[in-house]
């Protein structure tokens, strides 16, 4: 289990599975998770930001494990890195992280960083 603070990586390789089970030491049952990647630093919302690399929520690849305890597992699929062209080893991307409480209007953000892709070596298919 991972305990997210600002400004931590996330290290996946292009074209696998990842999952990673945060703690984020909030209250978070019923809320709505919302995860981005982007090449860069965005001022849009990634609620509704189509440009995002990645992007998942409650409703799609994000599961609220234990609301009490604040925990839930963020999954990358092999699909979301599968055609990524990569220009370098590593290629440094940023993520957003951010929440809606249950019953609130405001996203609060859960944590940000680096999102690092590195080269696959060789693809199972």
């Amino acid at each position: 289990m991972m305990a997210l603070t600002d400004l931590d990586n996330l290290e996946i390789y292009r074209g696998r599975k990842k999952i990673w089970t945060i703690d984020t030491d909030l209250v978070i049952t019923g809320a709505t998770i919302y995860f981005a990647v982007y090449e860069t630093y965005q001022a849009a919302s990634i609620i509704s930001d189509a440009t995002a690399l990645i992007a998942k929520s409650t409703a799609s690849g994000i599961t609220i494990t234990d609301g009490a305890a604040g925990t839930f597992d963020l999954t990358i699929a092999e699909a979301d890195t599968y055609g990524w062209t990569l220009y370098s080893d590593p290629t440094n991307y940023v993520y957003d992280l951010k929440y809606i409480p249950s019953g609130g209007s405001d996203t609060i953000a859960i944590g940000r960083g680096k999102f690092v892709v590195y080269h696959d070596v060789s693809r199972i298919t």
